[in-house]
């Protein structure tokens, strides 16, 4: 994404490279400039539109065929431990 007389301009990505990222996209996991590049993308066109609707689809089909299971509270507290020590320079 660059600046051009005032306005944001974002790279133009081929559908390959968009629809590569579509479960990134979809699953929110994109920095801010990829995800507006993207959105700038399915604004012009249709195919990849339709190309992140079915793979939302799948996504939604996908969770609710699946047992959703949650990590016992003392995995969850050993692995956010491990988390901040990694984060803050020291060994997990």
């Amino acid at each position: 994404m660059t600046v051009h007389d005032g306005r944001l301009v974002f790279p133009h990505w081929p559908c390959s490279a968009v629809q590569a990222r579509s479960f990134e996209y979809l699953d929110d996991e994109l920095a801010q400039g990829e995800r507006e590049a993207i959105d700038a993308h399915l604004r012009r066109c249709a195919g990849c539109r339709h190309a992140f609707a079915r793979d939302g689809a799948f996504r939604t089909q996908l969770r609710h065929a699946t047992p959703q299971e949650t990590a016992p509270d003392h995995l969850r507290s050993r692995l956010l431990d491990a988390l901040r020590r990694a984060s803050d320079g020291g060994v997990a």
